[in-house]
């Protein structure tokens, strides 16, 4: 940082930024990250030129440039209005990036709290008991449930045809786990952590044993629910039979 014109090393708060891809960081390091997730480019959104070791970095000198001169010179606002709902850690996260953003204008304030709650949804919509719980309505949707065997909802739940139902390799909450098929008990810690606690039931023409409601789903969505990127509402159910292939 610029003190009176001269750098100064100050220890503070600072999140990483993290470009990878799949899932790749436990929770606690990702409530503490900001994630780009990085795309190969096509021929439709490949880059006007490739740059490598060799290039001529002479605008980047301009660039470095400018920035040693604002930073000795810019005030900048350390407590910048959040966005709705952004409190604790993921405020603490941003609040650097927004209180540079308006120092550059309130179009750039904006269009970082807009990037903000985009990417703050996504990451919620991909957190593993808001993905068991999409699923699971879709389960009920696509059976015309209104109730299900803990058991039979385990291995529905793994018969899934969606994007981002990967229940047959699953890596725990962390994501860094082996990969293996979704177990009973973790199903369950997943489904407590929104609230869903399985119940005595009875099934038509079965007997009485433990499972869930589809009115048990329904509440957690409205209380927990976060559409995945590009739905309005938990993706419809598709069932995909998984059988051996002849020789």
């Amino acid at each position: 940082m610029m003190v009176r014109g001269r750098r100064k090393l100050i220890s503070l708060h600072a999140p990483m930024l993290a470009a990878g891809v799949g899932s790749f960081l436990a929770p606690t390091q990702k409530s503490r990250t900001l994630t780009l997730e990085m795309e190969p480019y096509t021929e439709e959104t490949k880059p006007e030129r490739e740059y490598t070791s060799d290039d001529d970095f002479t605008d980047l000198d301009h660039v470095y440039s400018y920035l040693r001169h604002w930073a000795a010179g810019v005030k900048l606002n350390l407590k910048p209005t959040m966005p709705p709902g952004v409190i604790r850690r993921h405020a603490d996260n941003v609040r650097g990036l927004l209180a540079i953003a308006d120092s550059c204008g309130p179009e750039w304030g904006r269009r970082a709290r807009e990037a903000v709650v985009f990417l703050l949804e996504k990451e919620k919509a991909e957190r593993p008991q808001i993905t068991l719980l999409r699923h699971g309505l879709a389960v009920f949707d696509a059976h015309a449930l209104d109730q299900i065997r803990s058991t039979r909802f385990n291995q529905e739940l793994k018969r899934l045809d969606l994007p981002d139902a990967r229940w047959t390799r699953y890596r725990g909450p962390s994501g860094t786990e082996y990969a293996h098929p979704i177990e009973m008990h973790e199903q369950a810690g997943l489904l407590e952590k929104v609230g869903i606690r399985s119940v005595r039931i009875r099934p038509p023409e079965e007997k009485q044993c433990n499972g869930y409601k589809l009115a048990q789903f329904q509440d957690a969505w409205r209380k927990h629910g976060t559409p995945a990127p590009g739905e309005a509402e938990p993706a419809r159910g598709r069932l995909r039979l998984i059988t051996p292939q002849p020789d």
